[in-house]
């Protein structure tokens, strides 16, 4: 199922999905996030998007980013909706682009045309 597509940035290219988030109590709010293989959590959100979310707070939690150092951020709780099914999920208040990590790809396949504009799609494995 097509849900993306792989857009031009700086020093290359970088697959997005559109996805759909919200709290239990919320109407779902539309984004587009970044395809991140090298993000082993979920998804992280600017804290912009967690506001206006009103996602619940549910504790911190230490990150070690890619030069191997370790920070703290906030995590909250929250759903998000993409390729067709919805997943609640730890949300990370940090960076200033919303990412999709391996938490969520986790047991599907991932596809994407490596040029610019090019699709992106993703589809549940069979079990």
């Amino acid at each position: 199922m097509k849900i993306g597509f792989v857009r031009r940035a700086e020093g290359g290219l970088i697959p997005s999905v559109s996805v759909e988030l919200n709290n239990a109590s919320t109407s779902p709010k539309s984004i587009d996030a970044l395809l991140d293989s090298g993000f082993t959590g979920a998804i992280s959100l600017p804290s912009e998007i967690v506001d206006e979310l009103q996602l619940d707070w549910s504790g911190e939690h230490s990150v070690t980013l890619a030069d191997a150092s370790e920070v703290s951020v906030d995590l909250y709780e929250g759903f998000v909706s993409f390729a067709g099914v919805q997943h609640r999920c730890a949300v990370l208040a940090t960076g200033d682009m919303p990412t999709i990590g391996m938490r969520l790809l986790e047991g599907s396949r991932v596809s994407f045309e490596a040029v610019a504009g090019g699709d992106v799609e993703i589809e549940p494995l069979p079990e």
